[in-house]
C-alpha cells in the first residue's frame, strides 16, 4: 500500500517538473532548499551591567560592564575594615562578620561591662542616708 502512494507520488512529481513543451520529456532536477535553520535555545546574552552584592550596605549595586574599569574601580576603593565591636581587621564581608560567634560574644561581654558599670553608678550617685 505504502509503495502505490510512493510511486504515485513520484510520477506526481515527475509530471511537476517537466517542462511545458512536449517535445522535452526529460525531466529536471528538483531545487531542494536548506532547512530553515534552528532557532537557538541559549541567546547569548548582552552584559548591561555587573551586579554585585554589597555586604556593608546590604543591596546590590551595578558596575559598568567594562571589566578593566570594574576591577580599577574595585582597587581604589577596596580597603580594610575595623569592626567596631570587637576590633577586629575585616577586609571583605562585614555584616557576616557582626553575626560571627566571636563578634558576638564581644558584644555580650561589653553589654554586661555596661549593665554592671550602670548599676554601681545608680548604687554610688544616690546614697543611702544615714542616722
Amino acid at each position: 500500500m505504502n509503495e502505490k502512494n510512493h510511486e504515485i507520488n513520484n510520477s506526481i512529481k515527475a509530471q511537476e517538473t517537466c517542462s511545458g513543451t512536449p517535445e522535452d520529456t526529460t525531466p529536471k532536477k528538483e531545487e531542494v532548499l536548506p532547512p530553515p535553520p534552528t532557532p537557538n535555545p541559549n541567546p547569548e546574552r548582552i552584559l548591561v551591567s555587573i551586579k554585585r552584592w554589597s555586604e556593608n550596605k546590604q543591596r546590590y549595586f551595578y558596575k559598568p560592564k567594562d571589566p578593566d574599569y570594574a576591577k580599577k574601580h574595585y582597587w581604589k576603593h577596596k580597603h580594610d575594615m575595623q569592626c567596631t565591636t570587637c576590633g577586629a581587621i575585616v577586609s571583605t564581608a562585614m555584616y557576616r562578620h557582626v553575626k560571627s560567634l566571636r563578634c558576638l560574644m564581644v558584644k555580650d561581654a561589653v553589654k554586661k561591662a555596661l549593665s554592671n558599670a550602670q548599676i554601681e553608678g545608680v548604687e554610688t550617685s544616690h546614697p543611702t542616708k544615714t542616722q
